[in-house]
């Protein structure tokens, strides 16, 4: 075969083989890139963050349902000493019901007044009954929406490291002329208004007021805050806030019948924009998986 025979053929087949990858170029750049690669355009777009909400993105029942980016917004006003259960429930009901919810907390009474003044809200639960009856003679929550939620205790909490015989306790408190106490507002604060009846039973309110013993909080936590600090002796605080301090520590609890029992009312607030899912949210924190989230902060449930 002669030279020139062989550099034809050679030509032919490097012609052949070019056509071949070109062709398999053009067939590679038109398949899709796989299911959950990465780049933005992986998974839909979802950047794998979180929503306004808390609650994660996606399909799956932990991520939510599809349609909830426009979500309604529910605003709940509850007693601040719910702050952190309800925070760690969010999510999950978010995801259930479809719904974004935002949180105000504070103490009731002054939760009571907004909620008078016409500030926006779909639900109210307070740590009293006190001013859940009060909206309700001025015709500002739906009675037949009301539900006793969860129940508290009032303790006595004192900063971590007092010598065992220096911890202030219901009992020291009768004998102990000097001890500084912190208690919430009773007017506005219900952990305050409690606090009260205790130390009237006790027979020590009206003597400790008088001398000055007495530092009242706006809310629970600041009395909190006070014990921690070490400005007081000791504080009546609810047994949930004391569990979430690691500064402070529990010397006492106050006997049942001192006081009024500590039940937390929740109502749907009139005017209400989603009242559907307002009650629904109150449902399940009194007789749904929000109570197990509740109990895991110590409280206990208020209806049997």
């Amino acid at each position: 075969m002669g030279l020139k025979t062989l550099r034809s053929k050679s030509l032919a087949w490097a012609v052949v083989v070019l056509m071949l990858v070109g062709l398999l170029s053009a067939c590679g750049s038109g398949n899709p890139a796989p299911s959950g690669g990465s780049g933005s355009d992986a998974a839909g777009g979802s950047t794998g963050g979180q929503t306004e909400s808390g609650a994660s993105p996606g399909t799956g029942q932990s991520g939510g349902r599809a349609g909830c980016k426009d979500a309604p917004e529910l605003v709940v006003s509850a007693a601040v000493s719910l702050k952190d259960a309800l925070t760690e429930y969010q999510p999950v009901f978010e995801a259930k019901e479809c719904v974004k919810l935002r949180f105000n907390f504070g103490a009731s009474g002054q939760l009571m007044q907004q909620i008078e003044q016409g500030a926006p809200a779909d639900v109210f639960i307070s740590a009293g009954a006190k001013q859940v009856d009060e909206l309700e003679q001025k015709g500002l929550i739906d009675p037949a929406t009301r539900v006793d939620v969860v129940k508290n205790a009032l303790v006595m909490a004192v900063k971590k490291g007092v010598p065992e015989d220096q911890k202030l306790t219901f009992e020291r408190l009768k004998s102990d002329h000097l001890a500084k106490l912190a208690i919430g507002e009773p007017k506005s604060v219900p952990a305050g208004t409690y606090a009260k009846e205790v130390l009237d039973h006790l027979g020590v309110y009206e003597e400790m007021e008088k001398a000055k013993r007495l530092v009242f909080g706006m809310d629970v936590r600041q009395v909190l805050a006070y014990v921690e600090t070490g400005e007081v002796d000791g504080g009546l605080v609810y047994r949930t806030d004391a569990a979430i301090s690691d500064r402070v520590e529990v010397s006492d609890t106050a006997d049942p019948s001192w006081h009024r029992p500590i039940v937390y009312p929740g109502a749907v607030v009139k005017g209400s924009r989603h009242p559907d899912k307002a009650q629904a949210f109150l449902r399940a924190l009194a007789l749904g998986d929000g109570q197990e989230v509740l109990r895991r902060y110590g409280f206990e449930p208020a209806t049997k």
